[in-house]
């Protein structure tokens, strides 16, 4: 696309600056940590005395500091939004902004005092606090709502902190995607793409308050709208069908939207119409399979082993770069499957095969916990939508109990001692042995009383089926 309309080069271009100007810093790409432990007191009071520092870097590392103290509680959270807010560095309120989201006991606090800073006479505090609240919305469910009222401020600068505070978002709170949608069909073009960012997180909740946008009236809303979709991805089939039909668009821009969300959707109808939009020139190659081996476990005193593994039917990209921009696969199936293999029978069944939710489907990973009886306990992880930003956090979990017949029910907990094996079996004969079983990603092996590593079961890369291995 050579030329843009001017609202949404505009658009980008603060989007790109937002991004930049809020890309983390490398501590905090960590994990969050808990702040229920008790704290070194004179550690954290070191910290806040180097919170004054004339260095910016010193106050940097103090604000890191602080974050990663166990127990800092309230009074940390306190100092290091204080700096967010007042600091004279724009690199140190940066920083601050990125660990506010580490002190998940201190929402309340800290809400309170983001909601007497958007009303600050000073437009750069408010600019600040609009920034900070979508840094803190993984917090507090409070955030949310003080960002989408600070959005609305005259100020252009204070619009901008906004911006990078919806960029910031990682979640949105139950209830919250309507006024958001709200906001997205209404506010200032500037705004809307940092608005779409926002509307990520929220996943496949966000899709059908959407799709009517993407027949707006108005040009920017329909061409953001088409974006979005395409970040959050497909649900049942209607927003490939949704995107398709806007490639007739009158708007140009909006044409190329649409084409940019369907390249990234890649599901079988997106790559058609990508297809006939290319004038019948194929995009990918032809089908693959794949399936990878994950968690397992040995059913205590039996030789009977379950396996998790990762199913795929894929198409690759003919070429890896489009107009400057990577394909993506197109995805023909994609599911998680549960083997019973009996490693001294050499049998293998399929068990049961699990779709992948549409709230879980991002960083997916299912795990094999242990046996309950004749019943498998299983662990399912995911978030909603991708993060736009990659900060490494908490992830959803589910709890699934899998009976012998391949049927499975979600559990709100898992029973609190799965049985494992403990690696002995005792033979017809009556016999003692230790087996031990181990799995790697294309690959099922046994080992008897410690002895060499014999191969059960392997994964045939042309079928994508786990079989017996040859001998």
């Amino acid at each position: 696309m050579r030329i843009r309309g001017a609202c949404l080069v505009v658009a980008t271009a603060i989007s790109l600056f937002a991004t930049a100007w809020t890309s983390p810093p490398a501590k905090a790409q960590r994990k969050a940590p808990a702040h229920s432990e008790p704290t070194d007191s004179l550690e954290l009071e070191r910290l806040l005395l180097a919170l004054k520092d004339t260095t910016r870097m010193d106050r940097i590392v103090a604000i890191n500091g602080i974050s990663a103290l166990k127990g800092a509680g309230s009074r940390g959270a306190s100092a290091v939004l204080r700096m967010a807010l007042h600091d004279s560095v724009a690199d140190v309120r940066q920083a601050a902004c990125w660990e506010l989201r580490r002190f998940p006991d201190a929402g309340t606090t800290m809400m309170d005092t983001l909601a007497a800073a958007i009303t600050d006479p000073d437009t750069l505090v408010r600019a600040n606090a609009a920034l900070a609240l979508g840094h803190a919305a993984i917090v507090s469910d409070r955030a949310m709502p003080l960002l989408l009222r600070v959005a609305g401020d005259r100020s252009r600068a204070v619009q901008t902190g906004a911006g990078g505070g919806f960029d910031a978002v990682l979640k949105i709170w139950p209830g919250q995607v309507p006024a958001l949608i709200d906001f997205f069909a209404d506010c200032d073009a500037l705004l809307r793409f940092h608005a779409g960012n926002a509307l990520v997180p929220a996943g496949v909740a966000a899709v059908p308050p959407l799709l009517p946008l993407i027949a707006s009236p108005d040009w920017n809303v329909r061409s953001n709208a088409a974006r979005t979709l395409g970040l959050i991805g497909e649900t049942d089939g209607s927003v490939a069908d949704s995107l398709a039909a806007r490639l007739e668009d009158p708007d140009y821009r909006v044409r190329q939207y649409s084409l940019q969300a369907l390249e990234r959707l890649g599901t079988p109808a997106a790559h058609s119409a990508v297809v006939r939009q290319n004038k019948g020139v194929e995009t990918h190659g032809p089908p693959q399979v794949s399936l990878i081996l994950g968690g397992h476990s040995v059913k205590p005193d039996t030789s009977i082993v379950v396996v998790a593994a990762a199913y795929r039917e894929f198409r690759e990209p003919l070429h890896q770069v489009r107009y400057g921009r990577g394909l993506a696969d197109v995805t023909i199936v994609e599911e998680r499957r549960i083997y019973l293999c009996d490693v001294e029978a050499r049998t293998v069944r399929l068990l049961a095969r699990i779709a992948i939710p549409g709230d879980l489907r991002t960083d997916f990973s299912l795990g094999v916990v242990g046996w309950q009886g004749d019943s498998i306990a299983l662990r399912l992880t995911g978030r909603p939508a991708n993060d736009l930003n990659g900060f490494d956090y908490d992830e959803d979990t589910r709890f699934v109990m899998l009976d012998p017949a391949g049927k499975y029910r979600t559990v709100a907990a898992l029973p609190k001692h799965p049985a494992q094996s403990r690696g002995y079996r005792d033979t017809p004969s009556g016999e003692r042995h230790f087996l031990q079983v181990s799995v790697d990603r294309q690959e099922v092996d046994k080992y008897v009383d410690n002895g060499p590593k014999i191969a059960v079961f392997r994964v045939n890369a042309e079928t994508g089926e786990l079989l017996p291995a040859v001998p």
